[in-house]
């Protein structure tokens, strides 16, 4: 009895010497453009105007997303559905607001943060280990003291403008139109 690896190469080999007459067989009219320093013994390989052309065993996936951010703003919220938050008119145009961030600012904010971890990596912290169970006051202060560490860390920078744009970025949207509406 044959086993069914030996069927399917003696049907490979059948078909093999079944299917000899056409073998590849050069046109003898035929010529390969020919480039300097390149010998042409038949091995050449031109590929011309193929931009999805993949060639060998790495794949390089590369996926860009375009958002206009003055337009909107591509957010998740908790079901893992994808929602677009509109930026109001009030707080695009405080996105451009050149006056120094204050402590009266912070504590207009402080009570509406919801993603303290959140909103810590988006003014450039390193990860501290924040109790995500902090509430009431307690959040208040760390949100406060937070946000005066980073006026005192980029001193000029810290901008009502790019506090808005940072808040709404860490999608801490009622904070940012808060404190547009109350500037």
């Amino acid at each position: 009895m044959k086993s069914f690896f030996h069927k399917v190469t003696s049907d490979a080999v059948s078909f093999k010497e079944k299917h000899r007459k056409y073998k590849f067989k050069p046109q003898p009219n035929f010529n390969a453009p020919q480039n300097e320093g390149i010998p042409s013994n038949g091995s050449n390989i031109r590929i011309e105007n193929c931009p999805n052309f993949h060639f060998g065993n790495n794949i390089t996936l590369i996926t860009t997303n375009v958002i206009n951010k003055e337009e909107q703003v591509l957010s998740s919220d908790k079901k893992g559905h994808d929602s677009v938050q509109v930026i109001p008119k009030n707080v695009k145009d405080n996105f451009s607001n050149i006056s120094q961030a204050t402590i009266e600012h912070f504590e207009l904010i402080s009570s509406k943060i919801n993603d303290l971890k959140r909103l810590e990596k988006k003014l450039g912290f390193i990860e501290d280990g924040l109790e995500s169970s902090t509430q009431g006051i307690q959040m208040e202060l760390l949100v406060c003291q937070m946000l005066y560490s980073w006026k005192k860390s980029k001193t000029r920078e810290a901008t009502v403008g790019l506090l808005l744009k940072i808040l709404w970025e860490a999608k801490e949207y009622d904070a940012a139109i808060y404190l547009s509406d109350n500037i």
